[in-house]
């Protein structure tokens, strides 16, 4: 009987000798304490992330809506312009707007510049947090061509694409 006692003693040790992890005293793992520091830390970021995250969806979808119309709207002034080798007005945006969605968004041309207002009556569209902001799309002229487009007004602001 003796003997086998010593061997149990002495596999529990060479077992403690061959852990990787050894945990010194009775300590077998986190204590709850310390459970909910960590769970609290990940709380805290997950409140400080979503709100983030909700916003940056949002605004990429209105972006997805809004930009593929202005690029429309930009690329007909751009035809108009090396056509006639001057900006449209007012009197020719029945020609800029032809077979261009318009939902949604009332738009004007002063000297090549459009002005898009949103107008948006139903609460449930993905714009009606735009409702009655401007984007204003302004043309860089060259002698012969339109380089690029400036866009400002509180619309541009507010989807952060001002440049």
């Amino acid at each position: 009987m003796i003997p086998v006692k010593i061997i149990n003693r002495r596999s529990k040790r060479e077992l403690k000798q061959k852990r990787i992890f050894y945990l010194s005293g009775n300590q077998l793992g986190m204590s709850v304490t310390e459970l909910m520091v960590a769970v609290c830390i990940m709380a805290i970021l997950a409140a400080v992330a979503i709100p983030f995250y909700i916003n940056y969806v949002q605004q990429s979808r209105v972006i997805s809506i809004i930009i593929p119309r202005l690029h429309l709207i930009e690329t007909n002034i751009s035809f108009f312009y090396s056509l006639n080798n001057s900006l449209p007005g007012n009197t020719d945006i029945a020609d800029i707007l032809q077979g261009i969605d318009t939902e949604y968004c009332e738009i004007s041309l002063t000297n090549g510049s459009i002005a898009m207002t949103i107008h948006v009556s139903d609460n449930s569209s993905k714009l009606h947090i735009l409702d009655n902001k401007v984007l204003i799309a302004s043309p860089v002229v060259t002698k012969y061509k339109i380089v690029s487009w400036h866009l400002s007004g509180e619309l541009a602001d507010r989807l952060g694409i001002s440049h």
